[in-house]
């Protein structure tokens, strides 16, 4: 998993197509107080930097597989720490330690999703939120996906495992 993530994120840019369509949706529910949190899979860092301008007295943290992203999300977060995610979903950051986790459209791309919960009751403080989003898949989409896109939504090369 982590060698297609670093293909992937090799050359992809910053901002995926549809951040501008769901930002203004998820960005109310960002904390606006001085908090600690985590994006779960956070890519080239392009959440926290809008977090950042939002928010400049959270402490921001960002986790992805892929060392390419990282290195990426980094730059786009300075001072921010930017962790590894091993291959069974966890990280070496302390248990208990965020307020408020989110993770944006990761969660359909994750083989053992239980493994990954699990991190996330782990990172959470008692009484913490995690803000968890996934693509819409409903009749709709699927419809004008069946008669537009099929091979390109469902191509067997897309990193997308669960719908």
């Amino acid at each position: 998993m982590k060698k297609f993530y670093e293909r992937y994120w090799d050359g992809a840019p910053a901002e995926l197509a549809d951040f501008k369509y769901k930002w203004p949706i998820l960005s109310p529910l960002i904390p606006s107080y001085a908090c600690r949190i985590l994006d779960y899979g956070c890519g080239k860092g392009k959440i926290l930097s809008e977090i950042r301008s939002m928010n400049p007295h959270a402490s921001l943290y960002g986790a992805d597989i892929s060392a390419i992203a990282r290195k990426a999300a980094k730059i786009s977060v300075p001072n921010s720490p930017i962790v590894s995610i091993d291959e069974n979903q966890c990280t070496q950051l302390p248990a208990g330690s965020f307020d408020f986790i989110l993770s944006l459209d990761v969660i359909e791309h994750i083989y053992d999703t239980e493994k990954v919960f699990v991190e996330f009751n782990r990172l959470l403080k008692k009484g913490g939120t995690l803000l968890l989003s996934t693509p819409y898949n409903g009749i709709l989409k699927n419809i004008i996906i069946s008669i537009i896109g099929f091979d390109i939504v469902f191509s067997p090369i897309s990193p997308h495992i669960r719908f």
